[in-house]
């Protein structure tokens, strides 16, 4: 398991301040663009979020610090696919104008959740399919920064399916093969 705190900061970048913190990734629009170089199409991606990619870095520094920290090395990319469990919480910076406990409002937490399964793409995991369990919680909390948690999920108990080809009566009898 490994556990470890980004912390939302401000930079300055072309002469004017950025607050890096806890960031959605939206949609992604594609477009065919002119390569400058061949001259040739190609794809181009683009994110509806600008600030979205010096937050993931971010995620990614302090994954890979955490990671060294744990081991002593530098074992990037990890290379051995495991079923992984991440469990995320998000801290929000509340607006003086909100009376409310929770924010239930925008950035979606779904959306912070795949921004950071991106930045840990790489990192400390192969590919983000390989989250199979997890959690993630957003609440009001200074300072803003998102608490991650990733260790390998553990052997399930009770397996619905089995290898073996006969069904027995505990999986007959359960509501959704009714």
């Amino acid at each position: 398991m490994i556990r470890f705190t980004v912390f939302a900061r401000d930079y300055q970048y072309r002469g004017k301040m950025i607050h890096c913190g806890p960031e959605p990734q939206g949609s992604a629009r594609a477009m065919i663009i002119t390569d400058k170089k061949t001259g040739r199409p190609r794809a181009a991606v683009f994110t509806d979020n600008p600030d979205l990619e010096l937050w993931r870095k971010e995620v990614t520094k302090a994954a890979e610090a955490a990671v060294f920290m744990l081991t002593g090395e530098n074992p990037f990319p990890i290379r051995k696919p495991f079923p992984a469990r991440v469990d995320l919480k998000f801290f929000l910076t509340a607006p003086a104008s909100v009376k409310r406990a929770w924010p239930s409002v925008k950035p979606d937490g779904d959306k912070l959740e795949r921004g950071i399964f991106d930045a840990l793409t790489g990192v400390l995991f192969e590919d983000d399919s390989q989250v199979c369990e997890g959690s993630w919680s957003k609440q009001y909390g200074v300072p803003e920064r998102v608490e991650i948690e990733v260790s390998e999920c553990a052997q399930p108990e009770n397996q619905l399916f089995s290898n073996s080809a006969t069904t027995t009566r505990s999986n007959a009898s359960l509501p959704l093969l009714g």
